[in-house]
C-alpha cells in the first residue's frame, strides 16, 4: 500500500503518491510545517557481536546462567547438603579467600556477582554489629542462586566456576525429581555434612543418615553420575573439636564412615574426595590451602581459554598495599 502527501491548504484534501516527479510545483510554496509527509523507515540492524551484556551483581538466575553459558565455557559445582550445614558459608569464603589475598595457587580473575557475594556475608562483617558471623539460610523461593568466580591458574588458563547457593530443603526426598530435572549429570557435587552435629553423639548417626540418603537421592535422580566428582566436605571443623578426648572419639566415629561410604559409593562417581575444614577461619594457613583444594578439584579436567596475568606491581610505597590483588 502506498503512503501518501496531504495538502492541508486545498479546500478538499487531495491524496496523490509520492514520488517526486507526480508532486504539483506549488508544494514546493508551501510552508514545511503545513505539509505531512509519511515516509518508510529502515529498521536498524545490528550485529550480534555488538551487543554487551550486562549482568546485575547480583547471584545469576536461570536465564542468566544459560547466556553466560551460551558465550562461555563453565564449570559448574552443586553445593548439596541439609539445612545449616554450611552451604553458603562455604560458597562465600571461597570468594573471600581472593578478596582477603589469601590465594597461592589461583589467580582471581573477577566476578559478575560480587553483589550477591556481599549481601550472603553482610552479617558476617565486624559491620554489621553481630557478635559471631551469621549466614542467613537460603530462601526455598530463591531464584538468584547462582554465584560466579573467574579463576586462572599458574599458567593463565582460565576458567568460569558456577557455585550454587540452593536451600537445604530442595535436597529432601520431595524435591528429588525436580533436582534430576534441574542439575543432571552435574560435573563436580560437592556434599557438606555438620561438623557440630557430627560431634555430638546424639546427633551424629542421623547425620550420617541425612548424608547416605541425600547421595541416594542423587545417584537416582541422576545428578550424580559416574562423570561426576563428589566431594563429602566436614564443616564447622573448629566446633568439632571439644576436649581432646571428645576430638579423638569424633575422628575415630568419621574415619569409620569416610571408609563405609568409600566402599559404597567410590564406584559410582568419577572420584570421591573427603574434607574437614573450618571456612570462616579464614586466617588459618589450613583453611587456605584446603578452600584453594577444592577449587582445584573442581577445575580439574577440560579444556580452558589461556589469558595473560598482570605482573605483580612492587611495593614502593604505603600506598601501595591497595593495589588489585591477584
Amino acid at each position: 500500500m502506498k503512503k501518501a502527501v496531504v495538502n492541508k491548504m486545498d479546500d478538499e484534501q487531495k491524496t496523490v503518491p509520492p514520488t517526486e516527479q507526480e508532486l504539483p510545483e506549488k508544494l514546493n510554496t508551501i510552508l514545511e510545517d503545513e505539509v505531512t509527509v509519511y515516509e518508510e523507515k529502515v529498521p536498524a540492524t545490528q550485529e550480534d557481536e555488538d551487543y554487551v551484556y550486562v549482568y546485575r551483581g547480583e547471584a545469576l538466575n536461570e536465564a542468566e546462567l544459560f547466556q553466560l553459558s551460551a558465550r562461555e565455557d563453565v564449570r559448574t559445582v552443586l553445593i548439596a547438603g541439609p539445612q545449616h550445614s554450611g552451604k553458603t558459608t562455604l560458597a562465600v569464603m571461597l570468594y573471600y579467600l581472593f578478596q582477603e589475598g589469601y590465594n597461592q595457587a589461583l589467580r582471581f580473575g573477577g566476578s559478575l556477582t560480587i553483589e550477591g557475594f556481599r549481601k550472603r556475608s553482610e552479617k558476617m562483617l565486624l559491620s554489621s554489629g553481630e557478635t559471631e558471623p551469621i549466614f542467613d539460610r537460603t530462601l526455598l523461593g530463591e531464584q538468584n542462586k547462582y554465584l560466579h568466580l573467574t579463576l586462572a591458574d599458574a599458567d593463565g588458563q582460565k576458567s568460569n566456576l558456577i557455585l550454587t547457593d540452593i536451600s537445604g530443603e530442595k535436597f529432601t526426598p520431595e524435591y528429588k525429581e525436580e533436582l534430576g530435572e534441574l542439575y543432571s549429570d552435574y560435573e563436580n557435587v560437592i556434599l557438606t555434612m555438620d561438623g557440630e552435629k557430627l560431634a555430638d553423639p546424639m546427633q551424629r548417626q542421623h547425620e550420617i543418615l541425612l548424608a547416605k540418603q541425600l547421595l541416594k537421592n542423587l545417584l537416582k535422580s541422576q545428578v550424580l553420575t559416574k562423570h561426576s566428582k563428589l566431594q563429602i566436605i566436614c564443616t564447622k571443623q573448629d566446633l568439632m573439636e571439644g576436649t581432646s578426648e571428645q576430638s579423638e572419639a569424633t575422628i575415630q566415629y568419621l574415619e569409620k564412615k569416610k571408609n563405609s561410604l568409600q566402599a559404597e559409593y567410590t564406584e559410582e562417581v568419577s572420584s570421591l574426595e573427603f574434607c574437614m575444614i573450618s571456612a570462616l577461619k579464614l586466617h588459618d594457613k589450613d583453611a587456605q590451602e584446603k578452600l584453594e583444594q577444592i577449587m582445584l578439584k573442581c577445575l580439574e579436567g577440560g579444556k580452558n581459554e589461556t589469558i595473560t596475568l598482570p605482573e605483580e606491581p612492587k611495593l614502593l610505597r604505603y600506598f601501595d598495599k591497595f593495589k588489585v590483588r591477584g
